[in-house]
């Protein structure tokens, strides 16, 4: 049995549309979500949690969701 939800992390995306494609694709095609975070959103992230603002955390994660379920471009 295999997990439906994984996370890649990484220094730098240097294609943010060929990586949204692929991991919308893998959603449609397999329903396996695949969040992608780099150094910028990892420290977005960082500092909210810092500041103690989980709603920010949450409407962050909240996009990034979105953005794999229907395969709008991060960036």
């Amino acid at each position: 049995m295999s997990s439906h939800l994984g996370f890649i992390f990484c220094r730098s995306v240097s294609d943010h549309r060929a990586m949204s494609q692929h991991v919308t694709d893998r959603w449609v095609r397999q329903h396996n979500m695949i969040l992608v975070f780099d150094d910028q959103e990892l420290t977005l992230l960082d500092r909210l949690r810092l500041a103690r603002d989980f709603r920010s955390i949450e409407a962050t994660v909240r996009t990034m969701v979105r953005q794999v379920k229907f395969g709008v471009p991060g960036r």
